[in-house]
């Protein structure tokens, strides 16, 4: 299961915010996942960093907007949606947007560990 812990609101382009995401059986907390809304498709995206170039400067594109790498990142399509779909709708019930308990979309895909 994955839970939101805290949200805040950025309207930037299609971003709409970042959610601080837990991990409960994992005892992980990822913060920063970017939620996103755009064209009627929403989605979480992992936290990246600026990209950097030998300078240490933000490197942008044609558009100038900054370019960002993954640091994070599922070793599939399929459970990257999966990833995302469980993420939105924690925060939906965060936000109090919810009309359905939050999926446990994840738990078959989760390693099971103790720390």
């Amino acid at each position: 299961m994955i839970e939101c812990v805290d949200f805040r609101a950025v309207e930037r382009g299609s971003l709409r915010g970042f959610a601080k995401v837990g991990v409960p059986q994992w005892h992980l907390t990822i913060d920063d996942v970017a939620i996103h809304d755009s064209n009627g498709k929403r989605w979480a995206a992992l936290p990246a960093r600026p990209q950097l170039n030998a300078n240490r400067e933000v490197v942008r594109g044609d558009d100038g907007k900054p370019k960002y790498v993954k640091t994070l990142f599922f070793d599939s399509r399929e459970i990257a949606d999966r990833f995302s779909s469980a993420v939105l709708e924690a925060v939906d019930k965060h936000q109090g947007n919810s009309k359905k308990p939050v999926a446990d979309v994840l738990n078959d895909e989760l390693p099971d560990f103790t720390l």
